[in-house]
C-alpha cells in the first residue's frame, strides 16, 4: 500500500470512527437524558468533600491548558508570518490549517454558534443555584453568556491534534495518544470542576474532530512523510 492509499485509509476509519461515536454518544444520552446531572451531582459532592489542594490542583490543570493554547497560537502564527514573507505558500497551507481549527474550535463551534443556541445552564448553576437541568441538544432558556454546551476548553485541546500535520510520521502516533490523553484529561477537570457535564465535553471533543477531518479535506493538506 502506497502512502497516499495509506492516509486515505486512516482518513476514512478516523471519520467512521467520529461519526459512530458521535451517533453513539447522541443515542446513549437520549436513553438516558438525567446520566448528566447524576454524574455531575456525584462530582459536586466528591469536589466539597476534599481539601483545598484538590481544587488548586484542577485550577493549575485548568491554567495549563490556556498556556499550551497560548504558546502553540504564538508560534503559529510566527511561523505564519514567515511564511507570508517570504511568499512560501506550499509551505503556509498546514499553519493556516491549524489557525482555522483553532478559530473553529475555540470560537465559532463552541462561542458563536452552539453555545447561545443550546442556552443550556451549567452544572454548578443547576446544583447550586436551582436553576432547570436540561437535557444535551434541549434548549435552554436560563443561560444567555458562556453556556454550558459545549465546552469551548475541550475544544481547543481537541484543536491541538491539528498540530500532527506538522510533525514526521514516526512521531505522529505517540504525539496523537499524549494529545488524545490530554483531551481526556482536560474534560475530566472541567467535569471534576462541576463546570461542565460529561456530554458538553464528549461532544465537544466529537464535534470539532469532525469539524477539523472536514478542513484537512478542504485544504488537502498531506502529513509529513
Amino acid at each position: 500500500m502506497d502512502l497516499a492509499s495509506n492516509s486515505a485509509s486512516k482518513f476514512n476509519l478516523s471519520l467512521m470512527f467520529l461519526t459512530i461515536a458521535t451517533i453513539g454518544a447522541v443515542v446513549f444520552f437520549a436513553y438516558n437524558p438525567d446520566f448528566d446531572l447524576w454524574l455531575s451531582t456525584k462530582l459536586y459532592h466528591f469536589y466539597y468533600r476534599q481539601g483545598s489542594w484538590y481544587g488548586q490542583f484542577l485550577y493549575v490543570l485548568r491554567r495549563l491548558n490556556f498556556w499550551l493554547l497560548y504558546l502553540s497560537l504564538a508560534f503559529i502564527l510566527y511561523k505564519t508570518i514567515k511564511l507570508i514573507c517570504l511568499k512560501s505558500w506550499q509551505k503556509l497551507k498546514p499553519y493556516l490549517f491549524i489557525l482555522l481549527s483553532y478559530f473553529m474550535a475555540g470560537v465559532v463551534v463552541s462561542d458563536w454558534l452552539i453555545k447561545p443556541f443550546f442556552k443550556r445552564a451549567r452544572p454548578g448553576q443547576v446544583i447550586q443555584l436551582g436553576k432547570t437541568y436540561t437535557a444535551p441538544f434541549e434548549i435552554g432558556t436560563e443561560c444567555q453568556k458562556n453556556c454550558s454546551f459545549i465546552s469551548g476548553e475541550v475544544a481547543a485541546a481537541t484543536a491541538f491534534l491539528s498540530l500532527l500535520v506538522l510533525l514526521p510520521s514516526q512521531y505522529r502516533r505517540p504525539a496523537a495518544l499524549i494529545m488524545l490523553f490530554w483531551i481526556i484529561l482536560i474534560s475530566a477537570v472541567r467535569m471534576a470542576q462541576i463546570g461542565h457535564y460529561l456530554s458538553d465535553t464528549l461532544f465537544a471533543a466529537l464535534l470539532v474532530g469532525i469539524a477539523m477531518l472536514a478542513l484537512k479535506i478542504i485544504f488537502n493538506i498531506p502529513h509529513k512523510k
